[in-house]
């Protein structure tokens, strides 16, 4: 154990050299003019649930951060109060932040003052005492809530097919929306950004969520194809509140004949894009975040800690360091895999002591996560790789919802899956999840023959790194 320890201490050591920390003061953007006024958001929110609470979340490089947090009275109205630094995008809402259901982007301003009631379906301003900016944000948003609905609300509300969605969304753009001028300049060249990402993020959405049909290529209209990583290559995208990148080159590798997400999807956004601060931001949300040891970390960092360029994503970075360091000494080389027991698809409990004595390879997943449905293709061309080897054994462990066990169980049979299929999302600390601390999925984990962890971040099936590593395993005692 004390050599794990000091092996952690040494490569945080080398990590945070190798990193731009010394180059940060040149770098850093000047600080924005420091205000004492704060702003007011209330209203109600009548929507089913249980919900409690409600957040408001600054947006910052893309991604919310927590800034205020309003109890939902006996009545359902509440109160957020905030001093900003300066104007921008802020969201209010109950649901999770990663996510846009339940959640609604505003405009604010020192000594603003917004009233809004949430109900079912949507929220309406109240008052007259709404800013001009809020106005237009509501004008948009009753714009686009029929794509939005379908798109982020297909489990409270019946999901339009991709074709009523594809015609609708074709209508939308032949006829725009039409913003008027607010007498805000940095909101109007700001808006007009936030809603073509706006646009994106619903039309992109809706092909993430599952269906018993899918649309063919010919299908598509001439929006998607039209969708470019190269395009966004600039930081104006960190404006919008929910990460667009990565879906928007799922959508590019439909249309091309090079796999794209081969391998880390992130490393091959990086290699898309020329902008320094984006990149940083795909190397701490998509590579740095799904790798889970140590020497992997030290191999990205020397690769792409340059791109750490601004004192927020060097926050971030050591506070990856951090996490790597604690999953080493809990989950390192060599360790143990944890037992656990989980039904298959014909409801038989199957442990997984169950398969000692075969190397392992188990990925974690769900029928609803576009990144592992592209992943079934290249799992199955490794599975044809190795049959007949009973020295192997493929284990897929899904992460769907209790509720939709039966959909789990009719997407293995369509599909065809091999292997072991079994159904991990069971709460709870046995809970797939939490023994392993998965954030994220797709996850690919590796055991040798003698149930010891390989690695719980291991290649991908699109890997060209997984057969050779299989087969080394597989000539191991």
């Amino acid at each position: 154990m004390k050599k794990h320890i000091f092996f952690a201490v040494t490569l945080t050591a080398i990590l945070l050299s190798q990193s731009c920390f010394a180059q940060r003061a040149s770098r850093q953007a000047p600080p924005p003019i420091p205000t004492t006024e704060h702003f007011v958001i209330s209203g109600t929110w009548e929507r089913a649930g249980n919900a409690t609470q409600i957040n408001l979340y600054q947006i910052v490089y893309g991604r919310l951060e927590r800034v205020s947090v309003g109890t939902l009275q006996a009545d359902r109205s509440f109160t957020l109060a905030f001093t900003p630094q300066t104007e921008g995008f802020f969201v209010v809402g109950t649901g999770n932040p990663a996510v846009r259901a339940d959640q609604y982007t505003f405009w604010m301003k020192p000594g603003d003052h917004l009233r809004i009631a949430v109900n079912d379906s949507t929220y309406t301003l109240v008052g007259n005492q709404n800013s001009a900016e809020n106005v237009a944000m509501k004008a948009w948003h009753d714009f686009i809530q029929p794509l939005e609905q379908s798109a982020f609300y297909w489990q409270r509300f019946a999901s339009m097919s991709y074709t009523e969605f594809f015609r609708l969304l074709e209508e939308k753009i032949q006829n725009p929306f039409v913003a008027q001028p607010t007498g805000n300049r940095a909101f109007d060249e700001l808006f007009a950004k936030y809603r073509q990402f706006d646009l994106i993020h619903c039309a992109v959405q809706l092909l993430m969520i599952p269906r018993s049909r899918h649309p063919r290529l010919e299908d598509f209209p001439n929006f998607y194809r039209e969708l470019k990583v190269q395009n966004f290559d600039n930081t104006d995208i960190l404006i919008f509140p929910y990460r667009l990148l990565p879906n928007i080159l799922f959508i590019q590798n439909k249309f091309t004949e090079e796999d794209l997400i081969a391998g880390n999807p992130g490393i091959a956004l990086m290699g898309m894009l020329t902008n320094d601060t984006l990149k940083g931001e795909i190397f701490l949300n998509d590579v740095l975040a799904s790798i889970r040891e140590l020497p992997r970390m030290q191999e990205a960092n020397t690769q792409f800690a340059k791109y750490i360029t601004t004192d927020d994503q060097q926050r971030r970075f050591e506070r990856e360091i951090e996490r790597v360091n604690r999953l080493h000494l809990e989950h390192g080389i060599g360790n143990p895999g944890l037992d656990f027991t989980y039904r298959d698809v014909n409801g038989n409990e199957v442990s997984f002591s169950d398969f000692r004595g075969r190397v392992v390879y188990l990925n974690v997943w769900a029928t609803w996560c576009a990144p592992c449905r592209a992943e079934i293709p290249h799992k199955k061309r490794i599975e044809e790789h190795f049959a007949g080897n009973d020295n192997i054994v493929f284990v897929g462990v899904s992460i769907d919802n209790p509720r939709d066990i039966q959909r789990w169980k009719d997407f293995v049979a369509s599909n065809e899956l091999g292997g072991v299929q079994l159904h991990g999302n069971i709460g709870g600390p046995m809970d797939i999840r939490t023994l392993y601390g998965i954030t994220g999925i797709p996850r690919f984990m590796l055991f040798d023959k003698q149930g010891n962890i390989v690695s719980i971040d291991a290649p991908r099936p699109s890997s060209p790194e997984i057969i050779p590593l299989l087969t080394r395993l597989l000539e191991q005692r």
